[in-house]
Parts: C-alpha cells; sequence; structure tokens
C-alpha cells in the first residue's frame, strides 16, 4: 500500500485545511470545497448554486475572465468546478511549483466575484442550453424523473441546474446575498493532494482572508421518501425506452455504505454483474445497464438503469426486480463477494495514482463526514463487508414496495401498467 502523508488544521476563522502530501509527485491538485449545493436552495431559486459556480469564472476584482483561464490553462493546468447537491468544488490541477498561484486564484474567485449586471444576463443563456442539452439526453433524463419520484417536492428530487424559469429568476442581488451566506470559512476546506509541503499550504491558507458576512448560513430541509409508487413515464420519439428503477438507499454516514456499495457492483456495478450478464450477455436486451448507489447526508438511494427496445421495457424491469429479490433470498457466494469487494479496492488503488483523484475522494468525505479519508480505512472497511451482511442489507433495501420506476421513451405506456410490472 502507498505511504500515506496527510495533515489536517482548522484555522481560526474555521476554514478546514488538508494536506495530501506525495513528494514524488510531479503535480498539485488544489480544490476549495464549500458546503452548498442544491438542497440548499428554495423553489424560487432552484439552481443558483450552479448559476454562482458558472459566475466565479467570469471575473473577479482582481482578475478578467481570460485572466483566470490563461494563469492556470496558460501553464498547462487544468481549472474546473462542479456543483451537486449538497456540495460545491473549485478545482485547478497544476504542476508542483505551481500551487500557491492556484490557491490564490481559487481564493480570489469563491471570495472576491465580480458578479456583472451583463455577464449574469448572458451566462443566463449559457445555463438553459446547458439544461436543454441534458433534457435532450432521454437517459439523463429518465435519471432526473426518477429523482423527482423518489424524492418529490423538495430540493433533493429537483434538478441541480434548476429551470429555465427559476435561472431567468436570478439577478446579482440574489447572486451576492448567496454567495455571502454560502461562502463562509466554517462551511469551506481547502484540499490539497500532490507535491505540496503542509508547512507551505498550511502558512499559504492562513494569508487568505475572507470578506466579512454576517449572513447566518443555510441548512436543508430533510430528506422524504416517496410514499407514491406510480411510476413516471414520458413519451418521446426515439428509438429506445431508457429506464431507471430505483429504491432507497442509506446516508453517507451509516455504518453500512460500504456494504451498498459492494452489493450495488454485485448487482448491476461493472461487466461481472449479475444484471450485465443476464440482460447484455445472456439475452442480448442492452447495450448499457448499470447501477449506482447515491449517498447524501441524510439520505440516499440505489438506481438501475438500462436503455432496450420499448417492447422490453416490462419484461427488463421484471428481470431487474427478480435479481434484487436473489439477492434478499440468498447470501452471495464468498467468490462472487471477493471479486466486488477486489475491483473496489483495486479501482480505488488505480485511482488514487493521481492527485486529482485523491483530492476529489478526500475532499467529499472531509466536506460531509469532516473526517479523513486513507486508504487503509477503506481496505478495513471493505475487509468487515461477509455474505451474511451483504444479504441482510438487501432484504431490507430490495423490500418489495418500495421500488420506484422512471421511463422515457417512444411508447405511450400508462402509469397503471408500468406499475403492474413491479408485481409479484
Amino acid at each position: 500500500m502507498m505511504k500515506e502523508q496527510i495533515e489536517l488544521v482548522t484555522l481560526g476563522n474555521g476554514l478546514r485545511v488538508l494536506c495530501d502530501y506525495l513528494p514524488e509527485a510531479e503535480s498539485v491538485a488544489v480544490g476549495v470545497w464549500i458546503e452548498t449545493g442544491s438542497r440548499y436552495e428554495g423553489p424560487r431559486r432552484q439552481g443558483i448554486s450552479h448559476f454562482l459556480e458558472h459566475m466565479l469564472f467570469k471575473g473577479t476584482r482582481r482578475r478578467s475572465p481570460r485572466r483566470i483561464s490563461r494563469e492556470i490553462e496558460g501553464r498547462g493546468g487544468v481549472l474546473n468546478g462542479f456543483t451537486s447537491e449538497e456540495m460545491t468544488c473549485y478545482l485547478a490541477m497544476v504542476r508542483a511549483g505551481r500551487f500557491l498561484s492556484a490557491m490564490d486564484l481559487l481564493f480570489d474567485l469563491v471570495w472576491n466575484p465580480r458578479l456583472a449586471g451583463a455577464d449574469i444576463e448572458k451566462e443566463k443563456g449559457v445555463i438553459k442550453e446547458e439544461i436543454r442539452l441534458y433534457r435532450d439526453h432521454p437517459g439523463h433524463h429518465a435519471q432526473q424523473l426518477l429523482q423527482e419520484t423518489m424524492w418529490p417536492d423538495q430540493p433533493l428530487g429537483r434538478a441541480v441546474l434548476g429551470t429555465e424559469k427559476t435561472v431567468d429568476g436570478i439577478g446579482k442581488k440574489e447572486l451576492a446575498r448567496y454567495q455571502l451566506s454560502a461562502h463562509q470559512p466554517r462551511r469551506m476546506a481547502l484540499v490539497v493532494s500532490g507535491n505540496a509541503s503542509p508547512e507551505r499550504v498550511f502558512k499559504a491558507a492562513g494569508e487568505f482572508k475572507p470578506p466579512r458576512s454576517a449572513a447566518r448560513g443555510r441548512r436543508f430541509e430533510p430528506a422524504r421518501y416517496s410514499s407514491s409508487r406510480r411510476p413516471r413515464i414520458v413519451k418521446r420519439p426515439i428509438e429506445q425506452a431508457n429506464l431507471c428503477l430505483g429504491v432507497r438507499g442509506l446516508p453517507r454516514s451509516h455504518p453500512d455504505r460500504i456494504a451498498l456499495t459492494i452489493l450495488s457492483v454485485i448487482l448491476g456495478g461493472n461487466m461481472s454483474s449479475r444484471l450485465f450478464h443476464e440482460m447484455r450477455e445472456k439475452r442480448g436486451w442492452a447495450y448499457s445497464v448499470s447501477s449506482q448507489a447515491n449517498f447524501y447526508r441524510d439520505a440516499g438511494d440505489l438506481t438501475v438503469s438500462a436503455g432496450i427496445l420499448p417492447g422490453r421495457a416490462g419484461a427488463a424491469v421484471r428481470l431487474i426486480r427478480g435479481e434484487m429479490d436473489k439477492l434478499s433470498a440468498r447470501a452471495v457466494p464468498r467468490r462472487e463477494l471477493d471479486r466486488a469487494r477486489e475491483y473496489l479496492w483495486g479501482r480505488t488503488i488505480l485511482s488514487w495514482e493521481k492527485s486529482v483523484n485523491r483530492m476529489l475522494a478526500r475532499g467529499e468525505y472531509l466536506i460531509a463526514l469532516n473526517e479523513i479519508l486513507t486508504l487503509k480505512s477503506i481496505e478495513e472497511e471493505l475487509k468487515r463487508v461477509t455474505p451474511g451482511r451483504v444479504k441482510s442489507l438487501a432484504e431490507r433495501i430490495f423490500r418489495r414496495g418500495g421500488e420506484r420506476l422512471a421511463l422515457v421513451g417512444p411508447a405511450d405506456v400508462p402509469p397503471e401498467k408500468a406499475a403492474s410490472w413491479l408485481a409479484r
């Protein structure tokens, strides 16, 4: 196992700074993480976290948009950002000797955005095109419908990007107010992975001064899983039926989180999975079939996605539901569990060869759980998973009646008919 040199300090202003020192690396990944995302938004301001992410690259009081990109990309680096339901991250990947300038740029973005009115109006058009791009993708459309079905009438079920209507309703005043309330040091973390010594990272981090703000940090409402089993069906003139089947999962901090990840791998997480074998290899029904476990602060879900011929949608749903029943009824054979375990461990080791992947994994863990993620902790958790534990978890997660279904395709399927596909 590769040696890990990790240090975490909390500055006087509340900013957490984690340094993952890799003295032999040629690169450094710097991430500024913020505890904010679409779950912190009201219905009329849906998409404001993502909108703000876009606007931070439009200039600061010290830097123009062109200077921002040139400072990183003009020196061979990568600059990016992303927004999710519960967190936002701004990141730069640079050569080892340039990490201090990357830190300076990222803190300038998050604490000193220009938020010019003309830029805001232009960016509305960009974001609306992004919304249309994802909506035009039937697989993504089905996933969003499933999210709305599992978590209705609440931020967790709404699109991170917002809607064209809510984006149009967001102005400079709302963005500035949201930025001040969200970008407070106590709600943030700086994570640096690569060839950057802890002494230099901590010293530099202490020199950045956040703007003064008396704004109160936002909270999100508790997640509520849907009580309705009615499927969401959208008819579109396309070739495939894109189906998504979901069940309620586990929150991020649950002790069975790794067991659920293994369960998802066994069900449909790779080419060795049961659904890949049954649906693609054995029957030739689908090119793409997969499962994924998603974790949030107080909730979670496990989803299965597939693209198939419209006439096979019902049979595909029954097959997926049947594989869930099998995992609930019989313990996974030890060899199958070991393969899934080795798959996750191997993917982690391969991924962590890159400084940016280490930064992303550690940053998500720190901002969500306020804990340090290590290779040793991952390995120990994987080893603790047993066939009996996976079976017990499957019995809870795959309980009949908890499934929710969304379908996007060319057939006009009545919701009542789609609901019957889930019956025994």
